[in-house]
């Protein structure tokens, strides 16, 4: 009886191991499959050198609120953690990268060394932004003083490394769009103007289209609530045509386009009013 359950015994130890062993050869491929997906290389993508000679600082500053970069990077633009991701600290970004590196980060999500940053980097959104404009980014990004990490760098762990696998983490150098970029932004006065500042500041949320979802509505629905007053006060003070809060817009609007020029503010009005309602 003593020989039947010792037996017993190592057959259940043998049950129990081998699950535990083909968990840990699966966790193993796993891991070693995200390592080599963050460590893919695209270094084929090109570093195409910007038109322009210099940056206005100022204006960077005025871009960095309409594009959201305090969003992701903190009020301090010296890094945070966004839902999990370490989102890097762009006042040493900025002195460890030259301009024509940082626009190709901005534009397609590779980093200098090749490799790409992850989802959280919207860099098909950004994909159409003028030299100019990066230009005045960079200037701004580097006449602030250059502030102390505020997260460290953070590697993947198995969960991440399993969305991979899975679809619902990529990397953003997969999913850049191939654009051909102004040298210099279209003015308010242009033609061009709402038709290029909502590719790069409101396609985000409303999709390139503008065709909203996910809870976000058609711009060109959501203008015919408007007038050009009610419609500039919106963007100034985030207060809806009633008089209310939006529950998502409305601290956009406050922290990031209020900056617009009137100019600016009528000339997007204008666009969004001659879209179609589909």
């Amino acid at each position: 009886m003593a020989g039947r359950g010792r037996a017993l015994l190592r057959w259940a130890a043998i049950s129990v191991a081998i699950p535990v062993g083909l968990a840990g050869v699966a966790a193993a491929a796993v891991y070693a499959i995200g390592e080599m997906r963050l460590d893919k290389r695209f270094e084929a993508v090109p570093v195409t050198p910007l038109r322009v000679s210099k940056g206005n600082a100022q204006e960077g500053a005025r871009l960095v609120r309409v594009l959201g970069c305090a969003g992701c990077h903190g009020t301090s633009l010296a890094g945070e953690d966004f839902y999990g991701t370490a989102a890097p600290n762009l006042t040493r970004m900025a002195r460890s990268y030259d301009r024509d590196h940082f626009a190709r980060l901005l534009r397609t999500g590779v980093r200098a060394d090749g490799t790409s940053v992850v989802w959280a980097m919207p860099s098909d959104f950004f994909a159409k932004l003028a030299d100019d404009q990066i230009a005045h980014i960079y200037a701004y990004l580097r006449s602030i003083p250059q502030a102390k990490d505020a997260v460290g760098p953070r590697r993947f762990g198995l969960a991440e490394r399993f969305a991979f696998l899975t679809g619902s983490l990529f990397l953003s150098a997969e999913v850049s769009r191939p654009e051909q970029p102004a040298a210099i932004a279209p003015k308010a006065s242009e033609s061009g103007f709402g038709a290029y500042f909502t590719s790069v500041a409101c396609a985000e949320c409303h999709g390139f289209d503008l065709a909203g979802g996910d809870g976000t509505p058609p711009l060109a629905l959501a203008i015919q609530a408007y007038t050009p007053e009610t419609f500039a006060a919106f963007l100034k003070t985030g207060k809806t045509a009633g008089g209310m809060d939006n529950l998502m817009m409305s601290g956009v609007a406050r922290g990031r386009l209020s900056v617009l020029t009137n100019g600016e503010v009528s000339a997007l009005y204008t666009y969004l009013s001659g879209l179609p309602v589909e």
